[in-house]
């Protein structure tokens, strides 16, 4: 298959494991500004969505602090950010990501990402010395 077959739109399912309430959205940051993609949506504990995502997208990130609008991406928070990536020299392509918990989170948020395909790396991240609560993010989306 080549990169030109491939669906141009895959979705990421988040889910809400925390005993809170986590308002999520898309979102990209332009270079210039921060961009929301996709409506925000509350997610009560134990509730999901599934978010479409475009497959040649970059800078994106899902935030679950989507309640306090673009200006507070820059909140300390828990982020699934990923991206849209080509190296030519090597002949890949996908979609990368990776996660990240600021200094100054929620206490006890946790975060994780598994990929549909199980050869692909998941990762977790935790927030030290506390209880895991994680939004989780499964992609649908085999990553290269």
């Amino acid at each position: 298959m080549t990169i030109q077959e491939r669906n141009p739109t895959f979705n990421v399912h988040v889910y809400n494991n925390c005993a809170w309430v986590k308002t999520v959205s898309l979102l990209q940051d332009d270079g210039n500004a921060m961009v929301q993609l996709s409506a925000s949506t509350s997610l009560e504990q134990k509730d999901g969505v599934a978010i479409p995502v475009g497959f040649y997208a970059t800078g994106l990130r899902i935030s679950g602090l989507a309640d306090l609008g673009t200006a507070g991406e820059w909140a300390a928070q828990a982020l699934f950010e990923f991206s849209y990536s080509h190296d030519a020299q090597y002949n890949t392509w996908g979609t990368s990501y990776d996660l990240s918990i600021m200094p100054g989170s929620d206490s006890g948020i946790g975060i994780g990402a598994w990929p549909y395909d199980p050869t692909c790396e998941s990762k977790v991240c935790v927030s030290q010395g506390q209880d895991i609560c994680p939004l989780f993010y499964r992609s649908i989306l085999t990553i290269f």
